[in-house]
């Protein structure tokens, strides 16, 4: 069998590419497929021929003309190398998921909504001109009481959503959006001894972690103290204090204000009647004529301190079973757009079933298969490797187009299964967490105006004019007339009266 290539660019079908690499992935390990190009740019050959943004769709099939999309996507990036006889030009791009990952979706929280409603609403609030569809949506059966995203990616507002109800999702070649259930759908395939060239798989326990611990954001939360009588004016408070209010029980109960700060407010200058020492959690009353007089009563009455404190909110989920076989593996995260405890729960749910086993990773060389689609699963047949028809989920699929590969029908490897994150993963992984963390604090919603200018036409049957003289006298801004409830005054015009037309149209 040979394999049979072409790609489009804005609808102009090239046959001529020197290679062409397609990696195709699924949106759940924060990826999204890429593809590279390089043509022979011969004398400049297509020195201005293409553009950023360009449309490009590659197809290939088996002995015969390809029909057959294998992707879709973009142009981000021209690359011309090279010199005289040896120019060549390397064309890289995303696919249309490359839009999800360059808007973010502004402020927002939905409460009590089914998870694919909230996809749905994504997608339509923040991808405009049509450029996707989203028929391919489907239903989960799981609904959140509340999620906020607070400037974050629409890819990553997904990838939550998916992560939640245990769903992926991808783009596909004709540029719709599509919402699926993990390891429900079966490409049919069988990897074995009759197509696998060459394979590894490896299993690793780097990325277990059975106790998980999730910190969402700080909340205030309200506190009362009670304190008895007691010998001097420091009161020790259980936690730092923020909005502190102070009731002295003297007869009748005095509610003391204002407060200050220690080392920063002087109650001997000022009128404080309290102080607060928030990195000792400490509250003094003070005394004395310019604080107010205090003593009568400090030491010997009962005060009553009302504050809030501020306190992360925090979900801890363990596996008992994992934590026996593994021994306990402890992941910590931090993640200030989460704003309620059930959104922290459901946030460690997750990553605890997502983390609390070993992960296998297949990486594969084929022969004589060609069309893939990565989230379906297969069934994999190797017994050396001691997998005997199992069913793993199809990660990514790589196509490395070149004449030579082409003529020997080996143009894939795909990966199987659960991915073990490499130094890519971990790259991207920390600037989504920067990301998140710069966006944490901007939670206010702006309001967008657009302008422009254009023609409306308005078909009628009749119309009716009304016209209205202003008269001979029309006084403003005159000395003497244009005072307010004054009978000399005139403010505004002196008219003749009114006179209606109405004419057929």
């Amino acid at each position: 069998m040979v394999i049979k290539t072409k790609v489009e660019i804005q609808s102009v079908e090239y046959t001529d590419a020197e290679t062409m690499v397609v990696n195709r992935s699924i949106g759940e390990n924060n990826t999204i497929s890429s593809f590279e190009i390089v043509f022979s740019n011969e004398n400049g050959q297509y020195d201005n021929t293409f553009s950023l943004n360009n449309d490009v769709i590659i197809y290939a099939d088996k002995d015969a003309s390809p029909t057959t999309k294998i992707f879709r996507g973009i142009i981000e990036r021209l690359t011309y190398t090279g010199r005289q006889q040896t120019e060549r030009l390397r064309i890289t791009g995303r696919d249309y998921g490359a839009i999800l990952q360059d808007i973010l979706v502004s402020p927002r929280i939905f409460k009590d909504m089914e998870v694919s409603h909230i996809v749905k609403a994504l997608l339509i609030q923040n991808i405009v001109n049509g450029e996707i569809t989203w028929t391919g949506v489907n239903a989960t059966g799981t609904t959140v009481e509340r999620i906020t995203f607070n400037n974050i990616s629409v890819f990553d507002a997904l990838k939550r959503l998916a992560d939640t109800s245990g769903f992926y999702f991808y783009i596909d070649e004709d540029k719709n959006f599509h919402f699926v259930q993990r390891d429900s759908v079966s490409s049919g395939l069988t990897f074995d001894n009759t197509n696998i060239t060459d394979a590894k798989f490896r299993t690793t326990d780097d990325e277990i972690f059975n106790n998980i611990i999730v910190y969402g954001d700080r909340q205030f939360t309200a506190s009362r103290e009670v304190f008895g009588a007691q010998a001097g004016s420091m009161y020790q408070l259980d936690d730092k204090p923020s909005n502190v209010g102070v009731i002295g029980s003297a007869d009748p109960n005095v509610y003391l204000q204002p407060g200050g700060i220690i080392s920063v407010d002087d109650p001997g200058t000022g009128s404080v009647q309290f102080l607060v020492n928030y990195p000792a959690s400490q509250i003094i009353l003070t005394s004395g004529t310019a604080a107010g007089d205090n003593t009568g009563w400090i030491g010997s009455k009962a005060v009553i301190i009302e504050y809030q404190r501020s306190s992360p909110l925090a979900s801890i989920r363990r596996d008992d079973t994992s934590i026996s076989v593994y021994g306990q593996k402890d992941k910590i995260v931090v993640d200030r757009n989460i704003k309620d405890i059930y959104e922290a729960n459901t946030k460690a749910d997750t990553l605890l079933s997502e983390f609390k086993d070993p992960k296998i990773q297949g990486d594969i060389d084929l022969n004589g298969v060609l069309a893939v689609t990565p989230g379906n699963t297969a069934t994999v047949n190797i017994p050396f490797h001691n997998i005997g028809s199992e069913t793993y989920k199809i990660l990514n699929a790589k196509y490395n187009f070149t004449p030579r590969n082409n003529l020997s029908d080996n143009v894939l490897s795909v990966s199987l299964n659960k991915k073990i994150a490499d130094m890519t993963d971990i790259t991207k992984d920390i600037l989504l967490r920067l990301k998140k963390i710069e966006g944490s604090e901007v939670e206010t919603s702006l309001t967008l105006i657009e302008t422009a200018i254009d023609s409306l036409s308005v078909e009628v049957s009749d119309y009716n004019v009304i016209s209205r003289s202003i008269g001979s006298g029309f006084y403003f801004g005159l000395p003497g007339h244009n005072i307010f409830n004054d009978t000399d005054s005139l403010y505004g015009d002196m008219r003749t009266g009114s006179e209606v037309i109405s004419k057929p149209w």
